[in-house]
């Protein structure tokens, strides 16, 4: 039996592999929805308020396959077994106190809840990865095509406007600018 610690870190990496889903997605995922290396899924928050129901398309990569197998459901029923276990309720309600347990074993300087994968999956796609943000948008399906909530999600990385920044100040001869003043 896995302690409550390790459940939750398991579910965060599972989320965060999956692209940030949500607990709720990961719970009612019908056993269908893998497709060989990828996983297919209609996000519950926004399926009503998109023309394709929010589809997802999440690629399974090989270092995460046996994190998605410790967790397949063996009756088939759903992807993965939470629903053996817990109802939805229970299962969504469970995961922030096992993120506790994660927290009280490694120091973080903000509070470590499930839904920072969602978030870290998101800043590291937009400011490691460079993916521009409607990218993101899209990788976090998400139904706001104005980017509001995207933009929420991603953490400023200065780093980028600094070379931005630098980029566009460069375009210009200082050299030749600075010895025409004297």
């Amino acid at each position: 039996i896995r302690s409550a610690r390790d459940f939750g870190r398991d579910i965060f990496m599972l989320s965060y592999a999956l692209g940030g889903m949500s607990g709720t997605d990961l719970y009612n995922l019908p056993y269908n929805a893998l497709k060989g290396d990828y996983i297919e899924y209609n996000r519950q928050k926004t399926k009503g308020a998109r023309a394709d129901n929010a589809l997802s398309r999440v690629p399974v990569l090989p270092e995460v396959r046996p994190l998605l197998n410790r967790w397949l459901d063996p009756t088939k029923k759903r992807l993965f077994r939470f629903h053996l276990k817990y109802t939805e309720h229970s299962f969504v309600q469970t995961i922030p106190r096992s993120m506790k347990l994660i927290q009280e074993a490694v120091p973080f300087e903000r509070n470590y809840t499930f839904y920072a994968a969602r978030h870290t999956y998101a800043t590291l796609a937009h400011n490691v990865v460079g993916c521009d943000m409607y990218s993101v948008n899209e990788l976090l399906n998400h139904s706001d095509t104005k980017l509001k909530i995207t933009a929420r999600y991603v953490e400023r990385d200065w780093s980028v406007l600094f070379d931005a920044h630098a980029k566009v100040v460069r375009l210009v001869d200082w050299g030749k600018i600075c010895r025409e003043r004297g």
